[in-house]
This record gives C-alpha cells, structure tokens and sequence, in this order.
C-alpha cells in the first residue's frame, strides 16, 4: 500500500477542500451530500465515500412580550416557538403552572420575576429567550371614610395604591360632587 499525499472533500454546500483534515463551517440548516476520496503518491485513487449531513435549525423563538401580571389573578405567558421536536423549560418555575409547556400560566405571583424560556429542537439545537415579569397589587379601597373630627374612619388608606405614582385619586359627595382630586397618591 502507498501513502495518500492528495485529499479531496467536497462539502455539497459547494465548497471544498484539499486539506487531509478540513474544518467546515455549515452556514445554514439543511442536508448536505458530502462526499470524499484520496489519491496516492503514484497516482491511485481511492474509493469514493458518500455521506448525508443533517444540519439541524436553532428552534426560533420568543418568551414574549414583558407581563404584568395581578398579584391575584392567572396570567398566561404569549410565547412563540417555531421548529421541530420542541421541548419547552422555563426557568425558574416560580408561580408557574407548568414549567414544560410553551405558555404557562403565572398563578398569583408575589415578587417581580425575569423568566428564561428555553427551547431544544431536532439536533439537541437550544435557543433561549427572557421575559421580565412584573407584579400588579390590586389597590384595596375602603367604601367610605368620615373626616368629621369623631376619630373614627377619620383618614382614607388604600393599600398598594403607593406602587402606582402616576395614579390619579378622586373623591366624590354622594351627590357626585367632585370633593377632591390628586395625581399620584400620598
């Protein structure tokens, strides 16, 4: 047998190479038809080898838009997955009701939260996204308060309502009367 000094691959992707041990790069997801052969140093070839490569796509995806979510209430996350063989993990899985599935549920979560989405396709391919979560506390309001100096149910609290700078604060007379009016509340 005599030593191979000549190699040559092509790639089916319509590069090639000479090289005894090339590296190559597939620049998209497809099927590739490879096939290689050598030659001798007197001048004998080899037999030629094909083989089928299957480049697999990265799963496109989103985690979605950034939530708000009521601090009471069920949220579902709107994310969007394209691709083969998908496999869905959300992480951390806090206040989630499925940390598997594409759009979990957010079940009366407490603390703000950045969830990462991370989707694996055909090829063992992983794309991961985030989405930040944001808490929404329902403001409690009290129906009625009496400013009238008798010490009782004299101010008027609403819970939460601090989270809220921008909110706009009205009290109305029974008669519809606007009373008072303040934006932002303290």
């Amino acid at each position: 047998m005599k030593p191979v000094n000549a190699w040559y691959w092509n790639f089916g992707d319509s590069i090639s190479s000479v090289e005894q041990n090339p590296s190559h790069l597939f620049k998209s997801a497809d099927t590739f038809y490879t096939r290689f052969f050598a030659r001798t140093t007197v001048g004998c070839y080899s037999d030629t080898i094909f083989k089928s490569i299957v480049v697999h796509a990265y799963p496109k995806i989103s985690a979605g838009p950034e939530i708000f979510a009521l601090d009471d209430a069920d949220t579902r996350i709107n994310a969007t997955a394209t691709g083969k063989r998908l496999k869905y993990l959300w992480s951390p899985s806090l206040y989630l009701s499925s940390s598997d599935s594409l759009q979990p549920l957010i079940r009366s979560p407490q603390n703000d939260i950045l969830y990462q989405l991370s989707v694996t396709g055909s090829g063992n391919c992983t794309s991961t996204d985030q989405v930040k979560m944001h808490v929404l506390r329902k403001p409690i309001i009290p129906n009625t308060f009496t400013p009238n100096g008798d010490g009782i149910n004299e101010t008027w609290s609403i819970k939460n309502l601090e989270i809220y700078p921008d909110c706009i604060a009205e009290v109305y007379a029974s008669n519809g009367q606007l009373v008072f009016k303040s934006t932002g509340y303290k």
